[in-house]
């Protein structure tokens, strides 16, 4: 896999296209010329573009969903019907989806795929008028260069020219599909840059300001490691006590006396105890008693106690000059990731103004389409948003790490190297 479309903290895709195409035929729109499913700007998305990705969309959806070829075939879905009732046959004694169930599934199918073949076209050209706004350029050179990278790291060795041609054959698309996308990925990529590298200078102040409210993550509390012995009763607790003080081994007096299974295992030791972690009367005893002093009984909840503290590690807060740097770059990651989702929902309401959809291929990346969704769900407004709900997939995000989205790379369906 040459292009990295993992996810974490990640940005969605921004131009997915596991996608397939509506065969509904252009119409209204605010003045969109005939056989145009959508235009942004001046620039026209013509059903000629859509139908292109149609069958590589449809194609990447059947690998997806495990299926052979993807028919779509609106309005009836007969074929597609047919070919998921021949895809599917019930086993023996089972009973079969009825034509309403696949003629359901064949509609929400195509309904996905149409909306992400828009948005795929839609956010293209958001991103070159992105560009030409911004003098982002990127040459036909670069293109091919990285390209050239993506080929030989996706497909090596002797078979690697074969295994292209065999990507090619199985995605359905061209090499121009290809450098398409690389020009795509590289254009993203300097706008995110370019949003990253305006962010402001850091100095010692902000890295001082910043060590000092989050000091608890530069900090170790005191840590204490104790032999102790739990029993039932009071009288179980001091003869126990007094078998330690005789000078029996307190390893050998929790194994006879001690209750608590899990320091009982470990000869009645537990290390690296912190405040808190006890249960009250023991916690303050423990960290109320000097080191060697054998303690108890202490009663709890779980019963009495006799304990020793063997060891006392100070609490220590590691100091600015060992964490300077990572602060910094903490700092920048922040400050970037802020840019970034600023001129997210800035670009995303912009870009959306100037898009009109054609009847039937109206997504929410239209103006006149439904209102983009917030992460926790709340809608924006109709002139625009930064979409990352469901069905809003494919709009630039920020992540920590990330930017406006994952490259996609001209290869990113093709296969590991072997």
């Amino acid at each position: 896999m040459i292009a990295n479309t993992a996810p974490t903290r990640r940005l969605r895709p921004l131009l997915a296209v596991a996608a397939a195409a509506a065969l509904v035929s252009a119409g209204c729109g605010d003045s969109l010329p005939k056989g145009a499913v959508a235009k942004v700007g001046d620039t026209v998305i013509t059903k000629q573009r859509f139908d292109h990705w149609f069958p590589i969309a449809a194609r990447s959806t059947a690998a997806t969903v495990g299926e052979g070829d993807v028919v779509l075939d609106p309005p009836s879905f007969r074929r597609c019907v047919a070919a998921k009732r021949a895809a599917n046959r019930p086993a023996r004694g089972a009973k079969p989806p009825s034509d309403a169930d696949l003629l359901k599934l064949c509609r929400q199918q195509y309904r996905q795929v149409r909306d992400d073949v828009m948005r795929f076209l839609i956010q293209a050209e958001w991103l070159r008028a992105e560009a030409r706004r911004s003098g982002i350029r990127v040459s036909p050179a670069e293109v091919r260069r990285t390209f050239e990278e993506q080929l030989r790291a996706a497909f090596p060795g002797k078979k690697g020219p074969a295994r292209y041609r065999a990507f090619l054959r199985r995605t359905g698309m061209t090499e121009g599909d290809v450098l398409e996308r690389i020009e795509l990925s590289l254009i993203q990529q300097r706008i995110q840059q370019r949003v990253q590298d305006r962010t402001s200078a850091i100095d010692e102040n902000d890295i001082v300001s910043y060590y000092e409210r989050n000091k608890s993550q530069f900090s170790q509390p005191e840590r204490r490691d104790v032999e102790l012995v739990l029993t039932d009763t009071r009288q179980q607790a001091l003869r126990a006590k007094q078998e330690i003080e005789s000078g029996r081994r307190f390893s050998e007096v929790a194994k006879r006396y001690s209750t608590d299974e899990i320091s009982k295992q470990q000869g009645g030791r537990l290390t690296g105890v912190t405040r808190g972690s006890q249960e009250r009367a023991l916690d303050d005893a423990i960290f109320g008693a000097r080191r060697n002093a054998l303690v108890g009984p202490v009663r709890t909840a779980l019963g009495f106690y006799i304990f020793r503290v063997t060891r006392i590690e100070p609490a220590k807060t590691t100091p600015l000059a060992s964490v300077r740097a990572q602060i910094r770059s903490a700092i920048e990651s922040d400050r970037q990731q802020r840019a970034l989702t600023l001129f997210v929902q800035e670009f995303t309401e912009r870009s959306r103004t100037e898009t009109i959809c054609a009847r039937g291929y109206v997504v929410s990346e239209c103006r006149n389409g439904p209102p983009l969704a917030t992460p926790g769900g709340r809608r924006l407004p109709a002139s625009g948003g930064n979409p990352q709900g469901q069905g809003a997939a494919a709009q630039p995000r920020p992540a920590a790490g990330g930017g406006l989205g994952p490259g996609l790379g001209g290869l990113g369906g093709a296969p590991p190297p072997q």
